[in-house]
């Protein structure tokens, strides 16, 4: 019987995944682990045994052959002890509901008497496994509040082995999904601290420069001898630096005349402990081309300038522009925003335009409802574009909802293509008509 259990594997801060294939041949003594497996997955043979026997489950005497793809890739580390026990048991047909572990990742580290130990990476382990559809991550107890920061993915934590075979045996019931509420641990961790700056003693010059860079948002780079004091230190520079800040944005839009109309935005920012602050502030003109026109699409050129406070932006004044191309057809919209920004002054602003490219396609269900896609991007300068992982791509699935003549709201879950770009993000605007 063949059975496909997945896994993980992190390399950096970025995790893959990984297919255990398990299949008992009946013929044969020597099981085997192929696709590059390190020491530490090939020692697992002795852990996993004895864990099925201290748990009083049947060891087979015949061939196994344990597959790991991609088999060109270097699998390392002891979190791959549990999904090879649980393929194991599946393909011995010991596991009931052997189809259902397919829907999850499975990862953990075992000791001889099936006790299921911590692992690393838990968090970009949790981020893929949501990235790819899975159903659900199971993983050490220890590493399920690290991966439970994930939303839209069930996380159970497990400190046994016979957790994991009764969860499966049990129609996926008798564990519960760790839950985290993800705005009060984003709270929390910005005053939370196990060390703290104030506790170096001397290092008066590269404490003086890192203070620099903190306030400044600045790069640094520490260069030493083992021993100086480079970790220590480099540890200790976030209890420094300004806490995380949620954004909001007010805009009043106003039309002066049927082909012209101007913007203004306000940015303020919720800083915990703080309270609301105030970012910056933009005003954004705009002109359209006449309808009388009658040409076969929309066409509009808007003008945004404005000023963003240093501590928020490293560009304190900016510019931008955008033109807009859109149509209707019956039904359904498309909307194409080719932008160039501009830093006016502060960090970058020697340079050239950078190239962002934006659009958006809708479809009218009802007068009052419309079902849409819309993609925002940022490619680099003008010219000379980053590389792919280094952009900026989101897509958000969004609806558009005219309660009336006078009110609209409009909500996008956007969903972050590149390493560069935030992984999720909220947008929600309600528009009042004047």
């Amino acid at each position: 019987m063949l059975v496909k259990i997945f896994g993980s594997a992190v390399y950096g801060v970025e995790a893959i995944s990984i297919t255990i294939e398990v299949i008992n041949l009946g013929e044969g003594k020597d099981s085997m682990i192929v696709g590059l497996p390190d020491n530490a997955i090939k020692e697992s043979w002795q852990r996993i045994e004895s864990t099925i026997k201290t748990n009083h489950l049947t060891m087979p005497r015949t061939k196994l052959v344990i597959n790991m793809a991609p088999a060109d890739i270097k699998k390392s580390g002891s979190a791959f002890d549990l999904p090879i026990a649980i393929g194991l048991l599946a393909a011995t047909q010991q596991l009931k509901n052997a189809e259902a572990p397919s829907q999850y990742v499975i990862m953990g580290e075992l000791s001889l008497d099936g006790e299921i130990r911590p692992i690393k990476g838990a968090l970009p382990i949790a981020i893929q496994a949501r990235k790819e559809g899975f159903k659900g991550l199971i993983i050490p107890k220890v590493n399920a509040r690290e991966a439970g920061m994930v939303n839209n993915l069930l996380v159970y934590g497990v400190s046994h082995i016979k957790e994991v075979i009764d969860f499966f045996g049990n129609g996926e019931k008798g564990l519960e999904p760790v839950v985290i509420n993800t705005r009060e641990e984003f709270y929390q961790s910005q005053c939370s601290f196990d060390i703290d700056f104030a506790e170096v003693k001397g290092q008066e010059n590269i404490k003086r420069a890192l203070e620099i860079a903190a306030a400044g948002g600045h790069n640094a780079i520490l260069i030493g001898p083992p021993g100086a004091g480079k970790t220590m230190l480099a540890k200790r520079l976030p209890t420094i630096l300004p806490p995380l800040t949620l954004h909001e944005t007010l805009e009043i839009t106003t039309g002066i005349t049927p082909i012209f109309e101007t913007g203004f935005y306000l940015f303020t920012s919720y800083v915990p402990g703080h309270g609301y602050q105030v970012v910056g502030s933009h005003i954004r003109p705009r002109i359209m081309v006449p309808s009388q026109w009658n040409l076969p699409v929309g066409l509009s050129l808007s003008v945004e300038f404005g000023y963003q406070r240093p501590e928020y932006s490293s560009a304190t004044w900016s510019l931008e522009l955008r033109p807009i191309i859109d149509k209707q057809w019956g039904r359904w919209y498309l909307a194409l925003n080719p932008a160039f920004e501009k830093s006016v002054r502060g960090l970058n602003s020697s340079t050239g335009f950078d190239f962002g490219p934006s659009g958006k396609i809708s479809f009218d269900v009802t007068k009052l409802v419309a079902f849409g896609v819309e993609y925002y991007s940022s490619l680099g300068p003008v010219g000379r574009f980053d590389g792919w992982e280094n952009q900026q791509h989101q897509i958000f699935p969004a609806i558009d909802l005219n309660f009336s003549p006078a009110w609209e709201f409009n909500f996008g879950v956007g969903i972050g293509l590149t390493r560069s770009t935030d992984d999720l993000m909220i947008k929600l605007i309600l528009g009042r008509r004047f």
